[in-house]
C-alpha cells in the first residue's frame, strides 16, 4: 500500500494519467536520453518518463520511499539518491528535468536548475516543472501585468517559458488548496545579451523591490533620479516608469546603457 504524503514534505500525489502523460510528452524526452526526476515519490510519473527515456535518475528527500521504488521499479533503470535536491550535486548526464516539486521552494529550484541572470546554469536542455498555478502564470506573464515581476524577467532571459496546462487540485491525492500548472522552459542564450550579467541581475532586484514605486526612485541608492529619467527616455520610455512596465529586452538594453547616461 502506498504511504499517505506527508505534509512536512509539501507531499501532493499526482493521481491523473492525462496530466502525468502531458508532463512526458511536454518534456520531448529522446529515448537515448536518461531524465532527472526531482521527486519521485511514489512512481506514478516514473513509470511514464522510464517507458519515454533510457533511464532515470531520480532525486528523493523522503528516505521511507526507498522501499516502495525499489519494489516497483526491480530490474528497471531507476537510480535512486536520497537528498536534498538543494544541495545535492545534479548528475550531469541528464539533459532533460522533470518534476512536481513543493510549491515553497519553486523559486530556489528554478535557480538550481536555471542560475540567474548573473550566473546561468546551460546544463539542461529542457525543464518541464508542476508548479503552483499563480507562480506559472508568473513565470509567462507579460509587461504591464500583475503578475510580471523580477522573477518573471529573470526566466523569461534565461529560458523560453510556456504555460502547458492548468492542472486542478482534485487531480492530487489528497488535494491541494490551490490549482497548479506544467510549464516549460528551454535554457536560451537571449539576444541581445546583458554586457554585465551582474549589473543587470542586481538592477532587477533593486528596480523590483517595490513595485509601486518608480524606478528611478527604487534606483535612488544607486543614481541620481533624474539621470534614471533620462536613461528612461533615451530608451525611448516614459521618465515615471515603474519597472514592471518594461519588458525583457527594454531591462536588457536598460541595463546596457546603465554605464553610459552621466
Amino acid at each position: 500500500m502506498n504511504p499517505f504524503p506527508k505534509k512536512r514534505y509539501a507531499q501532493y500525489w499526482l493521481r491523473d494519467q492525462g496530466v502525468l502523460r502531458q508532463i512526458v510528452e511536454s518534456a520531448e524526452i529522446q529515448p537515448d536520453e536518461t531524465v532527472l526526476e526531482i521527486g519521485p515519490g511514489t512512481g506514478n510519473l516514473t513509470e511514464l518518463l522510464l517507458q519515454a527515456a533510457k533511464g532515470v535518475a531520480a532525486i528523493e528527500l523522503d528516505q521511507t520511499l526507498a522501499p516502495i521504488l525499489a519494489k516497483r521499479f526491480a530490474h528497471q533503470p531507476l537510480q535512486v539518491h536520497f537528498g536534498d535536491v538543494l544541495t545535492e550535486p545534479l548528475p550531469a548526464h541528464c539533459p532533460v528535468v522533470v518534476a512536481n516539486i513543493p510549491y515553497y521552494i519553486t523559486g530556489l529550484i528554478l535557480e538550481k536548475l536555471l542560475g540567474s541572470p548573473a550566473q546561468p546554469n546551460h546544463q539542461f536542455r529542457r525543464v518541464v516543472l508542476l508548479v503552483q498555478k499563480e507562480i506559472g502564470e508568473r513565470l509567462v506573464a507579460p509587461p504591464s501585468t500583475p503578475g510580471y515581476n523580477g522573477l518573471s524577467v529573470a526566466m523569461q532571459y534565461l529560458a523560453r517559458v510556456e504555460l502547458v496546462a492548468v492542472v486542478p487540485a482534485r487531480a492530487f491525492q489528497p488535494q491541494p488548496k490551490v490549482d497548479s500548472a506544467i510549464i516549460s522552459l528551454t535554457p536560451h542564450q537571449f539576444s541581445p545579451a546583458a554586457t554585465d550579467p551582474q549589473l543587470f541581475h542586481r538592477l532587477l532586484k533593486q528596480g523590483f523591490g517595490q513595485r509601486r514605486k518608480m524606478l528611478k526612485n527604487n534606483l535612488k541608492p544607486w543614481r541620481d533620479p533624474a539621470a534614471v529619467a533620462r536613461l528612461l527616455t533615451d530608451l525611448q520610455e516614459r521618465p515615471d516608469s515603474r519597472a514592471e512596465m518594461l519588458s525583457v529586452a527594454q531591462w536588457v538594453r536598460f541595463a546596457n546603457q546603465w554605464v553610459s547616461v552621466p
